[in-house]
């Protein structure tokens, strides 16, 4: 505790006192700040302010309650009208500003909650300048970061549905400080499906994706092989200087993959990138026992990590194998549950395909003596039956109809016994 952190004043200017209601509040106040001698003040749509020891005050005057603070850079007052919620170091407060303007204010023993608190609302309030620049008149009818467990809804990324030119969007946005900014589509198809099952279905015409400038190319290479049958989609290019630009994603056809010649090490067994021990052994299950999982699999040979890019941003995915036919198979495994899986192996899939069509897995060396058919291959997605994620269907039902998508969910005790429990097609959308 810190005994001086805040001046008082109750009785100034005729103050009601600790017994009147504007006394309570005030008394309220004080007593949480003395109790968290590290508290942080937010208010939505400014910047977190840490409260320091004698840079912050609460006061009576006029018959209102007045909570001031400042710090080296900028000060900050609101007049307080009561308290919304007090929960273990947690205050929330009524506010009135200028205009009878009313809001909301919290107080809070956890700064590091705040700061994200706080950048969600930066990051909502960027996205939608964005939005009204991108979409000038947009009658906007809902723009929102807030999370939704229950229907797969990060709180990273905000998200928005507003009409435009005759027109609905979906849209969402991936933050200039987001961690993966890559992650932004996955949440997109499940936010679009969402908001579709919400209106009609008809009524959606697409999704808007807006991310930062780096991660635009990948995101458009996905989009390229997505259904335009299903939805249409758009994609803006962040700026970290500001302002953004529209990309067409079908300006990018090109991949940054390379392919390494084929060596007996790349069939041999190995750690993936992570290192983890789980998913090191589902592989070296997999690769052994490739027929039980598909009898339409050759065992041998089957290669692993083909790619030149290096570290785990590699372009070929865990396993790629062929058919007794000749087309290929890319696998792609998890040992758990992780919500980006089919868009990490559309990634993979791409460039398979950018090599089978350039013809260089053959020259350089893989699958000898099996002529590779020119047929686009086919994904196979391996893991516990657990670890498939509820908004893996949404997700694959936007992919392009070319790209054949099976689901294999292994059973329990697959570390003792290898067993296909089900098998799944991808289903499709049409608009």
């Amino acid at each position: 505790m810190i005994a001086g952190m805040f001046r008082t004043n109750a009785s100034r200017n005729g103050g009601g006192g600790s017994g009147s209601a504007d006394g309570r509040l005030a008394a309220e106040v004080r007593r949480f700040l003395a109790a968290h001698g590290h508290a942080a003040l937010f208010e939505s749509g400014e910047p977190l302010l840490l409260l320091e020891p004698g840079r912050c005050s609460v006061e009576e005057r006029g018959g209102r309650v007045v909570l001031e603070a400042w710090d080296d850079h900028r000060s900050f007052s609101r007049r307080l009208s009561g308290v919304a919620s007090l929960a273990p170091g947690r205050l929330e407060l009524h506010t009135e500003r200028f205009g009878n303007r009313r809001g909301r204010l919290v107080l809070s023993s956890r700064p590091d909650e705040l700061a994200r608190r706080a950048g969600r609302d930066c990051a909502l309030a960027e996205f939608g300048e964005r939005l009204s620049r991108q979409f000038p008149g947009a009658s906007v009818e809902v723009l929102t970061s807030g999370p939704d467990l229950e229907h797969s809804l990060s709180p990273v990324y905000p998200r928005a549905l507003l009409r435009h030119a005759g027109r609905v969007w979906a849209a969402i946005g991936a933050p200039l400080g987001a961690a993966h900014p890559e992650n932004v589509l996955t949440f997109g198809l499940i936010w679009l499906d969402y908001v579709r099952g919400r209106k009609n279905h008809n009524a959606v015409a697409g999704l808007a994706v807006f991310l930062p400038e780096q991660a635009a190319a990948s995101c458009c290479l996905r989009v390229r092989h997505l259904n335009r049958e299903a939805a249409l989609f758009r994609v803006f290019a962040c700026a970290a200087t500001g302002g953004e630009t529209e990309i067409d994603p079908l300006h990018f056809g090109n991949v940054d993959t390379r392919l390494q010649r084929a060596a007996m090490g790349s069939a041999g067994a190995g750690r993936g990138c992570d290192g983890a021990e789980d998913e090191h052994k589902l592989e070296l299950i997999v690769r052994e026992k490739l027929e039980t999982i598909d009898a339409e699999l050759l065992s041998a040979p089957v290669y692993r990590q083909a790619s030149g890019v290096t570290g785990c941003d590699r372009g070929i995915p865990d396993l790629l194998a062929v058919d007794r036919a000749g087309r290929l198979a890319v696998i792609e495994l998890k040992v758990s549950e992780d919500i980006q899986m089919p868009l990490q192996a559309l990634d993979y899939w791409i460039r398979a395909r950018w090599h089978l069509d350039r013809g260089e897995f053959t020259a350089r060396g893989y699958f000898p003596g099996i002529e590779l058919r020119k047929e686009a291959p086919r994904v196979l997605l391996i893991a516990p039956a657990f670890a498939f994620h509820p908004a893996h269907d949404t997700v694959l039902r936007f992919f392009d109809p070319a790209i054949e998508v099976t689901r294999f969910g292994l059973g329990l005790q697959w570390r003792k016994e290898l067993k296909v429990v089900f098998r799944k097609e991808a289903e499709r959308l049409r608009r």
